[in-house]
């Protein structure tokens, strides 16, 4: 009679931890608010004393969570490929149960790692571990991950409740991805209308500028030699006019979300040695130095290979681009805790303090560059960011006009023995 009890005690309980779920979701709340609910729910329902809720981005090849311990919370990202629990039970589409998280999980899979990086920072110990599959339409979505760090241990019946709570969660994690999607789009189409006035106006200048020229040519016999200048003229626009539009397609793959390359780990001192070294001829030319300091040894960033190189490339060309002969360019890379960092410092002609904060807008030029004869189309920047910000990165810049500028990037380090690539205080 007390088994049946307290059966019926924990049944009515997680059903009335569904519903709550149910109702938070439909209340439209955001996908990071929904992590945090079903984290909270889990360790209701299973006895956990943490638990993670980990969804699939496709941008970034990697499941992507909030981890709940306490009133603790941090964002953590996992690549699929890796070894932990999560990305094996995300591969693999099974529900999992481990009895000793530091125990031979051989025996379970070769494959099987555990990650130590929350026991190791914040003393919790892990003893067992649930990790099930979130499903949604046929499809996987995400994992739902329980810990636990007492002395007894999860039995069939937690994973079962794990297991029931699965169908909900993936109904939470779809609703909440399209209600912050359907926000982002609302945002979006008010960035629309600026974004086309404003691309009309930078395509306008060019073209018009090489059709008056060409009128003017075809309406009058003019010298050779004004011919020619003419000519040259209409090839500098039209040049202008090629490297916009490679940008827009740039930005536009950015925007896409797509990964132009593969995703893996990348070691920034190796790339931004090459970068430095493929522009410092054009450096030489303005009597530019550019010096390079790469201190210790920084881990890789998991990051897209592809895109990767342009974020160093626009940094370092701009500080070179906007120099004056004579000056110098001052690139360093190194660690800072767990991340990797990259500064590009210029001695150039510096960011007004009105400008700075909308300088990775599309298309946006600061007032003194937009007034000297320095060419630019304004989406290097934008692009730069949605690069940094997609691969949970930092970007910033200290400027002062006439003095220069010192642009930091920063990305987590990537840790081959560790599966999480991704930590950071929330």
């Amino acid at each position: 009679m007390a088994d049946d009890v307290r059966m019926t005690t924990t049944v009515s309980s997680t059903f009335f931890a569904l519903l709550r779920l149910l109702h938070r979701v439909f209340e439209n709340i955001g996908l990071n608010e929904v992590l945090q609910d079903v984290a909270k729910v889990v360790c209701e329902v299973t006895g956990a004393t943490a638990a993670k809720v980990y969804f699939y981005d496709e941008s970034t090849s990697t499941l992507r969570s909030r981890v709940a311990l306490g009133p603790s919370m941090r964002e953590i990202a996992m690549p699929i490929n890796g070894k932990g629990f999560a990305a094996w039970c995300f591969r693999k589409q099974k529900s999992l149960m481990v009895e000793d998280a530091y125990g031979d999980l051989s025996k379970i899979d070769p494959e099987l790692t555990f990650d130590t990086w929350y026991d190791e920072e914040h003393d919790f110990h892990t003893k067992d571990v649930i990790c099930v599959p979130i499903w949604h339409q046929s499809k996987v979505l995400g994992v739902l991950e329980a810990l636990n760090k007492k002395h007894g241990k999860f039995e069939e019946r937690h994973l079962q409740r794990a297991d029931e709570l699965t169908s909900v969660v993936g109904i939470a994690l779809h609703h909440s991805k399209l209600y912050d999607n359907l926000a982002s789009l609302k945002e979006l189409d008010k960035m629309k209308s600026n974004f086309v006035r404003v691309l009309v106006h930078e395509l306008k200048s060019p073209v018009g500028a090489a059709q008056g020229m060409i009128d003017m040519m075809l309406r009058y016999e003019l010298p050779q030699e004004k011919s020619k200048e003419y000519t040259e003229r209409i090839k500098n626009r039209l040049q202008n006019l090629t490297g916009l539009i490679q940008e827009l397609h740039r930005l536009a793959k950015v925007q896409s979300g797509q990964p132009m390359g593969e995703i893996k780990p990348v070691d920034v001192s190796e790339l931004v040695r090459e970068q430095a070294e493929i522009y410092r001829e054009g450096a030489v030319q303005k009597n530019i130095t550019v010096n390079l300091d790469i201190a210790g040894n920084p881990p890789p960033i998991w990051i897209d290979s592809a895109t990767a190189p342009f974020v160093f490339s626009n940094l370092i060309s701009n500080a070179i681009k906007y120099s004056p002969s004579g000056k110098s360019v001052n690139v360093k890379v190194y660690a800072e805790g767990n991340n990797v960092c990259c500064s590009v410092a210029d001695q150039g002609i510096g960011i007004p303090k009105d400008d700075v904060p909308n300088l990775f807008r599309e298309f946006y030029r600061a007032s003194n560059a937009r007034g000297s004869d320095i060419e630019g189309t304004g989406l290097g920047l934008a692009a730069v960011k949605k690069i940094v910000d997609r691969f949970g990165g930092n970007l910033r810049v200290e400027s002062e006009e006439g003095k220069g500028s010192t642009f930091y990037v920063s990305f987590p380090g990537y840790d081959a023995r560790r599966s999480t690539v991704i930590v950071s205080s929330k």
